[in-house]
């Protein structure tokens, strides 16, 4: 005979949880001040390649890890790569290196350990959510660690845009809204941790068979 079955999952009790959030977040936090610079560095083709692609009205000049006082500091260099023409005030904005009277570049510093926060953040909630067996905390680990990476690079290249335009939204366009700064401050502003933790919560969900069937 078919049928099927639903498992009941007990809820942690308070004191374990907590230990096992505390344990996961020394370990998680300990590992990406160890690691946080080289895993920034080994992204950095891919941040340049889909920059590029999403905004071609710059042209990045240099993106690397750099030291900014006491901080790491993902730095972008970039230039406008053609006139941009703004028509609330119907004037163009020049690339700088147009003209060598005016050569330079626009540039954007973002400390990592900003940029990583909320992979961090989401890493010790998956880790420290009781799993039932190995299987389980691989198949979360599995659903989570490219979510983390989609997730960091979006916030990543919204953060650095926001900010190469956000000058000339200032200057001429102060009172209009605009969708990419309002995300670019939403997620600053605690929208991006409550997304890690959303993100964690759905890999947790979607990793644990909460119904089995059987013949």
């Amino acid at each position: 005979m078919s049928g099927s079955v639903t498992t009941s999952v007990a809820l942690p009790k308070p004191l374990e949880i907590t230990v096992r959030f505390l344990v996961a977040g020394a370990a998680v936090l300990w590992l990406g001040g160890v690691f946080e610079r080289a895993i920034v560095e080994s992204s950095l083709p891919l941040v340049r390649a889909v920059f590029e692609f999403v905004d071609d009205d710059f042209t990045v000049l240099g993106l690397d890890v750099a030291h900014e006082g006491a901080n790491e500091t993902l730095r972008l260099k970039a230039d406008y790569s053609h006139p941009i023409y703004l028509e609330g005030v119907g004037t163009f904005i020049y690339p700088m290196n147009l003209d060598p009277r005016t050569a330079g570049w626009l540039q954007v510093n973002l400390t990592v350990g900003g940029l990583l926060q909320y992979g961090l953040l989401m890493l010790i909630v998956v880790l420290a959510w009781p799993a039932r067996g190995i299987r389980e905390m691989l198949v979360r680990l599995g659903l989570s660690l490219p979510l983390l990476a989609v997730f960091l690079l979006v916030a990543a290249i919204s953060t650095l845009l926001a900010e190469l335009w956000n000058p000339l939204h200032q200057d001429f366009a102060p009172q209009e809204f605009w969708p990419l700064l309002a995300w670019s401050r939403f997620l600053m502003g605690g929208g991006g941790a409550m997304l890690a933790l959303v993100i964690a919560g759905a890999a947790i969900r979607w990793s644990s068979p909460y119904r089995l069937t059987r013949d």
